[in-house]
């Protein structure tokens, strides 16, 4: 259609002003104005109009935003709104798709009336005078659907602003600040009531008042005076039991020993008043609360119930015991379990303490990781404590005499205690010992439907319920053959050797008992049956057995049930032998080599780490962390041989010297850097205390060098573990914009590889602006078409 066209200067135009064109097609006929009002003549008609330069960017944004609006429906239904719009952020421009903002209409991006006061015509661009490496998080949220993530070089609070600015809503605030360990802002309900508010806030909130600050004093000193009372009555020169007691003479002369009056003694009386303290405050505190559900699921609340119990099943057994003629009204066993309660009394003080609040939420939020701690400490228990005892069996004085009393050496060894109670006397347990104290892919399906239904069956637990049953069947079965081959070694256990003793007439006859009656071989062979159905299985059902074979876990399982095999012929053959006559019972092997295939039977417990992701997240840190621990052992063997000449040689004058030999001391210098410390060897001349100190201090810092580089690792490996699928999707998604067809054939693990991800890393610290796409190109992505990794989305999670 034709346009006319009229120049309508506005009255307070200049007429130097440059004037700006503006056209309105007359077909348009739903275009809006911003501030709203119907349509001009002139729009009705599709005039051009004129307007000056200093009203431009008004009316160019309501033009453009006309524009905008009246079309957007016709791009929804014909182009799906594909256009892509280019933002500019100081200086570096981004350009994404009109449907991508359009995801959050809330926003400041998303809502076309909000972001349009900041578009630039000339350009044709939206500008922000804005953090600019923010933005890539900033553009991701749209990209992603709502996942925000902080860039690493990018401080918390200009994030913040940034979030702000860019109007993305409260809850993704929220969710920012539980991502990056805010602690959230407790609600605290007051009660309605004016005067319960009052003594509420006196006695609940010191920070409110100085009387309230005031009663927290009082709590406190009340408090640790209770601490203090309970454990000076557990001197001996304070106890009821040392003190001497009323005598005197029955009428059938015995001398009977009178019991003085509890309710005299000055600790029952100072624990009185500070109950009465205690029970005071809980009382006013219930009765004045603003909610009595509440109240009672508060943990701090528990605690103070349970600090006034005893007191009062204590005054009500002594009352009882009073009134039964000093009978003993309940056994001194749970009245000492009665007392100890008590000692609950000092977690009252996080009332009013923050430190202790702090570490109370820092140990529940890390349940999960001290949970990993103590499976980690319980294997290397089983393994080292195993080890020990098989290396210190033939020395008589050893002080191991079976696995589970090896239990505590291991602990206090693991732990770096050493309290030198017991400690390894044989080169091998001492070799053991060392290693105690330094101890502080693709998934290929097989193609047959049938087999592969059984693969994922016995392989992979958490396809299906039978196969978590399967799993959990072998995990009981694993932790009793652990149970048994512990506890076969206790003497209590052990076959006694005068049971084969037999006389027949004047005659002594030996034998020797089969083990094949033995009740813990018994439950071996049982839990062997079932290691050798699951191989066998898995072996029949995988999808390559050459892949099958170089799994490590595969070789564990072989290993493991390799041992009772050979036991079992060792026994099958002696068996042969004393029924021919020719043996006369003689081993077939000799026992050092049995004791030997016995401790293997201890590499069981890693058969754990095929349901255990804690077992399967150390392996990695230590495959990943060789290098870091060859590096400690070979500096710990440098310090070694240091510290035990030295030491060897600032004792060499003194006759009651532990160090006969450079060798010697070798022991001592293991057990010194490594802070075990187990007292069997120490020196005794000023020179030698001063090279022991030496010695300690390049301990600590030879295995504090190394040490952050695996705990890294171990990070990497955990947080790949436990946030396995967020990674994949944030890593691995492909980008159809970035598709490479000469990686397209490739097929690949679920999360992108470590020295993949630190180049990656490495790429976008030195130049973001020159980053190049090829870098991002990586085999490791889930779809097997496509093997780009998403630029926008890797950014922001590096």
């Amino acid at each position: 259609a034709a346009q006319k066209l009229s120049l309508i200067p506005p009255p307070h135009t200049h007429k130097h002003a440059p004037l700006l064109w503006t056209c309105s097609r007359g077909a348009q006929k739903d275009t809006r104005r911003l501030g709203g009002g119907s349509e001009s003549p002139e729009e009705r008609a599709g005039i051009m109009t004129v307007v000056p330069a200093e009203n431009l960017d008004e009316t160019v944004a309501l033009a453009a935003l006309s524009a905008q609006d009246a079309c957007e429906p016709e791009r929804a239904d014909s182009q799906d709104c594909c256009e892509r719009v280019v933002i500019n952020i100081s200086g570096l421009r981004f350009e994404t798709q009109l449907k991508t903002l359009a995801q959050f209409p809330a926003t400041l991006l998303g809502d076309p009336r909000k972001r349009m006061r900041f578009f630039d015509p000339l350009r044709n661009e939206y500008f922000f005078d804005r953090n600019r490496p923010s933005f890539d998080a900033i553009l991701y949220y749209y990209q992603s659907g709502g996942r925000l993530r902080r860039p690493v070089n990018v401080p918390v609070d200009i994030f913040m602003e940034e979030i702000k600015f860019y109007e993305l809503g409260e809850e993704v605030i929220e969710n920012f600040k539980d991502d990056e360990g805010f602690i959230k802002e407790e609600e605290r309900p007051l009660p309605e009531n004016e005067f319960q508010r009052q003594v509420w806030l006196l006695f609940e909130y010191p920070e409110s008042s100085g009387p309230a600050r005031g009663i927290a004093i009082v709590s406190v000193l009340v408090i640790l005076i209770s601490i203090v009372i309970f454990c000076m009555e557990t001197l001996p020169e304070f106890r009821e039991e040392a003190r001497t007691f009323d005598e005197h003479l029955a009428a059938n002369g015995t001398v009977r020993a009178k019991k003085p009056n509890p309710f005299t003694d000055p600790f029952f009386i100072v624990e009185t008043l500070c109950i009465i303290w205690f029970s005071f405050e809980l009382l006013v505190r219930f009765l004045a609360c603003p909610s009595k559900a509440a109240f009672f699921k508060n943990i701090m609340n528990t605690i103070d119930i349970v600090a006034i119990m005893p007191y009062f099943i204590t005054l009500g057994l002594e009352l009882a015991e009073h009134q039964g003629n000093g009978q003993q009204a309940m056994s001194l066993a749970i009245l000492r379990v009665i007392r100890l309660v008590r000692v609950f009394r000092i977690f009252k003080l996080s009332r009013h303490s923050k430190g202790l609040q702090i570490l109370g939420k820092t140990l529940q939020a890390s349940m999960r990781e001290l949970g990993l701690l103590i499976f980690f400490l319980f294997i290397g228990v089983i393994l080292f404590s195993s080890a020990v005892y098989f290396a210190e069996t033939d020395d008589p004085h050893s002080g191991f005499s079976s696995i589970p009393d090896a239990f505590w050496w291991a602990v206090v060894s693991m732990t770096t205690v050493g309290y030198g109670d017991m400690c390894p006397v044989t080169i091998g347990g001492k070799i053991v010992g060392s290693l105690c104290a330094i101890a502080g892919e693709e998934r290929p399906l097989p193609e047959n439907e049938f087999q592969r239904q059984i693969w994922l069956l016995f392989e992979h637990p958490e396809s299906s319920g039978p196969a978590r049953g399967i799993a959990i069947v072998s995990v009981m079965v694993i932790l009793i053959s652990i149970v048994i081959f512990c506890l076969e070694t206790l003497p209590e256990l052990k076959e006694d050797p005068n049971d084969r003793i037999r006389m027949v007439g004047n005659t002594t006859m030996y034998y020797k008992a089969s083990v094949l009656t033995d009740p813990f071989f018994v439950v071996e062979t049982l839990c062997i049956i079932w290691f050798s159905f699951e191989l066998i299985v898995r072996f029949f059902a995988c999808p390559s057995k050459a892949a099958f074979f170089k799994n490590m876990m595969n070789s564990i399982d072989i290993v493991a049930i390799i041992p009772y095999f050979i036991t079992l012929g060792t026994e099958l053959a002696d068996d042969q032998e004393n029924r021919e006559g020719k043996g006369g019972g003689e081993q077939a092997t000799s026992l050092a080599i049995l004791r030997v295939i016995r401790l293997v039977r201890v590499f069981r417990i890693f058969k754990l780490s095929r349901h255990s992701k804690g077992l399967q997240i150390l392996g990695q840190t230590l495959k990943a962390s060789m290098r870091e621990l060859g590096l400690l052992i070979f500096f710990l063997f440098i310090g070694v041989i240091l510290f035990s000449s030295a030491v060897y040689f600032a004792e060499a004058e003194e006759k009651d010297s532990f160090f006969s030999s450079i060798p010697d001391a070798f022991w001592w210098a293991v057990v010194s850097m490594t802070t075990v410390g187990y007292g069997d060897m120490y020196p005794v001349t000023i020179g030698g205390k001063i090279v022991g100190s030496l010695c300690a201090i390049a301990g600590v810092l030879t295995i504090a060098l190394p040490v952050p580089v695996i705990v890294s690792n171990f990070n990497y490996f955990y947080h790949r573990e436990t946030e396995g699928e967020e990674q994949a999707q944030l890593l691995n998604v492909s980008n159809q914009n970035l598709a490479s067809d000469t990686n397209s054939s490739r097929r690949s693990s679920s999360v992108v590889s470590k020295s993949e991800y630190m180049e990656i890393d490495e790429d976008l610290n030195n130049s973001i602006d020159n980053f190049r796409e090829a870098n991002l190109r990586t085999a490791n992505c889930t779809a097997p078409s496509q093997n780009c990794v998403n630029k926008g989305k890797l950014l922001t999670d590096v």
